[in-house]
């Protein structure tokens, strides 16, 4: 029976690894000020193997949640219809084992 526990417990940790996730949250704003950007769509793109990306649109406070991203390195970019998008492109972060990442965005207004 030992030798059986043994497989099990590696292959439940593999999987754990494997199935590990992580997710975003944050608020859009405009510009450098406080007004929260309403309806603006939040994108994330993982830039390793295997590639995933997840998008989601900002609520009426400008708060965005993406959860259930496998772990890995993202680029986070916000914009809103009519806008250009505004990349964090030089900045990567990486989700990590149920860990729920903070990342404020601003973006310039449209008039």
């Amino acid at each position: 029976m030992k030798i059986l526990l043994i497989p099990l417990i590696g292959l439940s940790l593999i999987a754990s690894l494997v199935w590990a996730e992580g997710a975003f949250e944050g608020t859009v704003y405009y510009g450098m000020t406080q007004n929260p950007a309403e309806g603006a769509e939040v994108k994330v793109v993982r830039t390793q193997f295997p590639p995933y990306e997840d998008e989601t649109t900002t609520d009426e406070s400008g708060e965005y949640f993406l959860p259930g991203l496998p772990n890995g390195n993202y680029e986070i970019w916000a914009e809103k219809m009519g806008g250009d998008p505004e990349w964090l492109s030089d900045t990567l972060f990486r989700t990590i084992d149920n860990d729920t990442i903070q990342v404020d965005l601003h973006m310039m207004e449209i008039e």
